[in-house]
């Protein structure tokens, strides 16, 4: 894009810098800048977990934040225009949002109407344990102490615990209900690192995983302490 030294060929300006033929005020009157018709973000109503881009994550900011950024990534501006920010004046379906943009170092800013949406969806995670859904049983026993074995066992396991559907006593320990098999192998090897266990598993098939075309397992683990 060339800046000349001549007048705006709309406004006659000779002291402006020109875009063209036009000047910077003039070009940005011409210019036309659209934005979705709607945007939608999905927060959990029991964790206030968003997805974003198909993945569940904690939310650190408010909704607008996420609404902004979703907004942010299906907006195309015209050449030589560059977005500064966004401001969300208004939610729902009579939303309003301000685009603030420099064209060649001058800001303009313009509203424009949206309809933003913060739709109540359950994350994965409380989704299955609503429905008590599991992936694997983290089976804890010893023939010590047992009422030392799991007080210990539980100060280990705290941080996992929002993954934990549910915990049974059993005779020599208990058993632990894991939403996610990864973080009850994460939870497992934290407890390895302060007790010594020998370990069985076993599998049992439940249900079959479309979109990578082969079988769901159950996994339990047995630990008992050596």
């Amino acid at each position: 894009m060339s800046i000349k030294s001549k007048f705006c060929a709309i406004c006659g300006n000779q002291k402006a810098k020109l875009i063209g033929s036009t000047c910077i005020d003039c070009y940005f009157k011409t210019i036309r800048i659209d934005v979705p018709k709607s945007v939608k973000i999905s927060a959990c109503p029991s964790c206030d977990a968003i997805n974003v881009k198909g993945f569940w994550i904690t939310a650190a900011e408010d909704h607008d934040f996420y609404l902004t950024q979703a907004l942010i990534d299906k907006l195309k501006l015209p050449a030589g225009v560059e977005l500064e920010d966004v401001e969300i004046l208004q939610t729902g379906k009579e939303g309003i949002v301000q685009l603030n943009v420099d064209v060649e170092g001058k800001r303009f800013s313009v509203t424009k109407p949206i309809e933003l949406y913060v739709e109540d969806r359950l994350c994965d995670v409380d989704a299955k344990r609503k429905r008590e859904a599991y992936e694997g049983i983290l089976q804890l026993r010893t023939e010590k102490d047992v009422h030392d074995f799991l007080a210990k066992v539980e100060k280990l396991i705290v941080p996992f615990s929002n993954n934990i559907l549910k915990a049974e006593e059993a005779k020599q320990g208990a058993d632990f209900y894991f939403i996610d098999i990864d973080i009850m192998r994460q939870a497992l090897t934290e407890i390895k690192k302060h007790i010594k266990l020998k370990l069985k598993e076993s599998y049992q098939e439940y249900s079959w995983d479309k979109s990578k075309d082969r079988p769901k397992y159950k996994v339990t683990i047995s630990a008992r302490t050596v």
